[in-house]
Formats: structure tokens, C-alpha cells, sequence
């Protein structure tokens, strides 16, 4: 009699507390998480409910965020294109511009990015083999006349082949610069990049700045 009366007892009690970690976890993952069924004790009932508020409360600001930014994206978009048509017809005319449309077509294709993550609610980094000297050495002519002759680079002349998304770098290497040149105006700045062991890679970003 009280095996018979234990096991539903139990399940009664296990099913909801199953059912809120597995829910606890989809949420934790970026996943909706549908509301759950309002059943066993009465504390766990409350829980349940509690859960269900704070998981919608979740999902509402998440639609709030995304929409607003697709919406500034799509805003971006029209004048990027504006302004990569102008470009192209002053490339005609000058060369040196082009490095300033191979920029806009990478501002494209990260407003391109962050829609993606908008409608889709997650994005899906993809890592590529890439040349880490090649993308320093970009970096470094397109920012060097910003930093007037105060931008001074260490960077092998062999390729230095990794496995990264393939913006990764020039993305951090922008940050860094771009900190530099708000923080430290007037320091020198140096950029090193060398290999360590077999495996990776080290890019170092130091301003001579009063903080130093």
C-alpha cells in the first residue's frame, strides 16, 4: 500500500521540478521557453508560475531588442549604400579610395550579420582559415594616417595561417586602435603580432599614453 501510494506521490511531486529544469535550461540556450503546466504542490505551482511570468517577461524584452535592432540596421542600410555608390564613382577617378569601399563592403556585411540575428534570434559563427598577417597589415595602412607617422608595426613577413571567424581579428584590432587614438592622442602606438608554438597567435596593442 505505500509503494502504491508513494510512486504517484513522487511523480506528482518530480514531474513539475523535471519539467521546470528542462525549461530553466531552453532558456538558458537563447530558446523560448513555452509556459509550463501548473500542477503539484502548492509551492511548486507558485514556482511554476513565477517561472512562466519571468520567462515571458524574458521573451518580450528579447522581441523588443531584436526589433529595434533590425530597425536601426535597415535604417544604416540606405545611406552605407548611398555612400558605397559615391565611392565607387570617386574610385574611378582616385585608386587610393579603394580601400575605403572594401571597408563599407564589410560594414555591409556586418549590418547583414546583426539583421540575421534579429530575425533569427541567434547566429551561428562560422571559423575560417585565414591569413592573421594579411589582416594586421590591412589594419595598420588603413588606420596609420589617423595616427600621423605615431603607428609603428612588428608583423612577420611569412603568413601566420589560423582557424577564426574571419573578421575576428580586424575586429579586435579596430577596437584596440580605435581606443588608442581616443585615449592616448599624440602616444605612439605599437603593433606586434608573433607565433607561439605551433598553435597560435599573439597581437598586441600598446599606447605610450599617461596611463602606460
Amino acid at each position: 500500500v505505500a509503494w502504491l501510494v508513494a510512486v504517484p506521490l513522487v511523480g506528482w511531486v518530480v514531474r513539475p521540478v523535471e519539467d521546470l529544469e528542462e525549461r530553466a535550461r531552453d532558456l538558458q540556450r537563447g530558446r523560448t521557453a513555452p509556459a509550463g503546466r501548473i500542477e503539484g504542490p502548492p509551492e511548486l505551482r507558485r514556482l511554476v508560475q513565477s517561472f512562466n511570468d519571468m520567462a515571458a517577461s524574458v521573451e518580450h524584452s528579447q522581441r523588443q531588442q531584436r526589433e529595434l535592432v533590425a530597425d536601426v540596421s535597415h535604417q544604416l542600410a540606405n545611406p552605407l549604400t548611398a555612400l558605397r555608390l559615391r565611392l565607387e564613382a570617386i574610385s574611378a577617378r582616385d585608386p587610393g579610395v579603394e580601400p575605403v569601399l572594401a571597408e563599407t563592403d564589410r560594414l555591409a556585411r556586418a549590418l547583414e550579420s546583426v539583421i540575421e540575428v534579429s530575425r533569427a534570434g541567434g547566429f551561428d559563427r562560422v571559423a575560417a582559415r585565414v591569413d592573421v598577417t594579411a589582416q594586421v597589415r590591412e589594419r595598420i595602412e588603413l588606420w596609420a594616417p589617423l595616427f600621423a607617422g605615431r603607428l609603428r608595426a612588428d608583423v612577420p613577413a611569412a603568413p601566420l595561417p589560423a582557424v577564426l571567424e574571419e573578421d575576428l581579428v580586424a575586429t579586435v584590432l579596430d577596437v584596440l586602435l580605435d581606443n588608442a587614438l581616443k585615449y592616448a592622442p599624440g602616444a605612439a602606438v605599437e603593433v606586434a603580432l608573433a607565433r607561439l608554438g605551433d598553435d597560435s597567435v599573439e597581437l598586441t596593442v600598446r599606447d605610450h599614453g599617461p596611463d602606460v
